[in-house]
Formats: structure tokens, C-alpha cells, sequence
């Protein structure tokens, strides 16, 4: 092989590259930077280790997202489950007691869809408190007074003579007890009517 001529500057420059580049081909991290860096340049050269090395990454990359998509699938249907849960028990709260209301304290269908109105309105999730709630915004009515008076304002209807009732007692001094056994069940009627609960 002929020898040529070469400035001592160009030798050095020379041996101190090769000695990098073997340093660098040493370390498994620097050479595959030299090897990826050589293609880049050429593509026309190959270096297998690379090319298998990316196949290897691009199937465990594949393998990484099923696994987390799965996880993540998993983790989503359980909060899903966990949530469909959490409703069933409210709403199977809400259901008895609604019920306990119907049963206790004659709450209506009127009743019963506003009270959820306002669950709905206020966030509630508490049938009682609700409850609380809508009969202080609600109160029930005051108790129905009687209508005729009868039996309540006697000295007024003594005076004026309208009642028919407190006649025939004055006529019948007291031996005659059908009229006022009549009054009574006529009194008795009409709370029982005003409460709901008249005898039929």
C-alpha cells in the first residue's frame, strides 16, 4: 500500500476522532446515537440491532396501550357500577320514605310530586329533610270550624229564638231525649265529615 504524505495536525485530528468514535461505540447509549446518526446520514445503511430494536418498541408500545386501555376501561365500568349503585340505594331511600310520609302523615300524589320538586329543586337527598322544608313553606290548615254553631254558640241563639233545637229542649224540660240524641249525632257528623271520616 503507498504511503502519502500527511500534515502532523490532519494525523492528530485523525487519531483523536477514531479514538472517540470507539469510545463512543464502547457505551451501548453513545452507539446506538452513532448508528442512528450514521443512517440518518445514509439511509442506504442498516444496522439490524436498530431495526429490531424498534420492532421490539413498537409491539411493546402496542402492548402498553391495550394494557392501559384496559386498566383504564376496567377503572371507568367499576366508577360506572359504583355510581349506578349509589342511585339505586337513593332512590330506593327516597321510595320508602315517601312512603313512610303516605303512611304517617297522609301525604298525597299532589304532595308527593312537589316534595320531589323541591328535593330536585334544592339538591336534597333526605326525604325528611325535605319533608321539614316543604311543611315550613307549606303549612297544613287550620282545623274547620263547625258550620252551623249550634253547639257552640247557644246564649246568642237563645236570645234570638232561631234554633230549633234548643226549643224543643225547653219545651220537653229535659224528658225528651230524641232531639238532642239527634243534635249529638249531627254534631259528631260533621267533624267526623270535616276530619274525613264520616260513617256512611
Amino acid at each position: 500500500m503507498p504511503k502519502i504524505e500527511v500534515e502532523e495536525t490532519d494525523f492528530l485530528k485523525g487519531q483523536n476522532l477514531r479514538r472517540t468514535v470507539e469510545k463512543m461505540l464502547a457505551n451501548p447509549k453513545s452507539a446506538k446515537l452513532l448508528k442512528l446518526a450514521e443512517t440518518e446520514i445514509d439511509p442506504s445503511i442498516t444496522h439490524p440491532e436498530l431495526e429490531m430494536e424498534r420492532v421490539v418498541e413498537e409491539r411493546v408500545g402496542a402492548l402498553a396501550k391495550t394494557v392501559t386501555d384496559f386498566i383504564t376501561e376496567s377503572k371507568t365500568q367499576r366508577e360506572k357500577d359504583e355510581s349506578e349503585r349509589r342511585l339505586d340505594k337513593l332512590a330506593t331511600s327516597i321510595d320508602a320514605g315517601i312512603a313512610k310520609l303516605r303512611s304517617e302523615e297522609g301525604l298525597t300524589d299532589e304532595g308527593e310530586k312537589a316534595l320531589r320538586e323541591l328535593m330536585v329543586k334544592k339538591g336534597e337527598t333526605d326525604v325528611f329533610d325535605a319533608w321539614a322544608v316543604f311543611q315550613r313553606h307549606n303549612p297544613p290548615p287550620p282545623p274547620a270550624a263547625p258550620s252551623s254553631g249550634r253547639m257552640f254558640d247557644v246564649i246568642s241563639t237563645a236570645r234570638d229564638g232561631s234554633d230549633d233545637l234548643l226549643k224543643k229542649m225547653i219545651e220537653g224540660r229535659g224528658d225528651d231525649t230524641a232531639a238532642v240524641d239527634k243534635a249529638a249525632w249531627d254534631a259528631i257528623n260533621e267533624v267526623r265529615a270535616a276530619n274525613g271520616t264520616q260513617r256512611r
